[in-house]
């Protein structure tokens, strides 16, 4: 009976399902699963250090650039802060100027006025001499007999023009003069 219990186990593969067999098995499949993971992270492996390497040079790359882009606007920025420095320095400067200017102005304005009104003062004075003038001129032609007819004429071309011919001032004194 053992010989069948034998063959009948052998016929159902007992023999080979047996305890050590399949841990023999796993182990081999573990094997297999093993190194084809191994192949997996190995390619893994070499994408993620290729990819290292180009972000680590593109990076260092950008890393330069920008670098020397700070450099450069920081050169720049200089540059503007010394140009804005003079420009504000010359604005206060013409700023000065116009504030003199505009003071002189304002003199000149009030010497103007001044004189205006001086002027003024004195073309109605003189005005007013003329008119005082050219009045008693006509009164005293018509009262005065010893005055002669053509002097009443000098004496109002005079009162008007402000200046008559140095010959009819002589003559006239001659005949006041006896």
């Amino acid at each position: 009976m053992r010989s069948f219990i034998g063959l009948s186990l052998l016929s159902q593969g007992a023999y080979a399902a047996s305890p050590v067999s399949k841990v023999v098995e796993l182990l081999k499949a573990m094997q297999t699963d093993l190194s084809a993971e191994g192949v997996a992270d190995k390619e893994a492996q070499d994408k993620m250090q290729c990819w290292c390497k180009t972000t680590l040079k593109d990076a260092t790359a950008d890393i330069e650039e920008s670098s020397s882009t700070i450099e450069s606007k920081t050169a720049e920025i200089s540059e503007q802060t010394g140009k804005n420095a003079e420009a504000a320095a010359k604005a206060k400067d013409a700023e000065a100027k116009v504030a003199q200017l505009r003071k002189e102005l304002e003199e000149m304005t009030a010497v103007r006025e001044s004189e205006q009104a001086k002027f003024q003062e004195t073309e109605k004075e003189l005005v007013q001499s003329i008119g005082a003038l050219e009045s008693a001129v006509t009164v005293l032609s018509k009262h005065n007999s010893f005055m002669q007819v053509g002097s009443t004429k000098d004496i109002t071309q005079v009162s008007k023009t402000g200046c008559s011919s140095t010959h009819g001032i002589e003559s006239r004194k001659k005949e006041f003069y006896f």
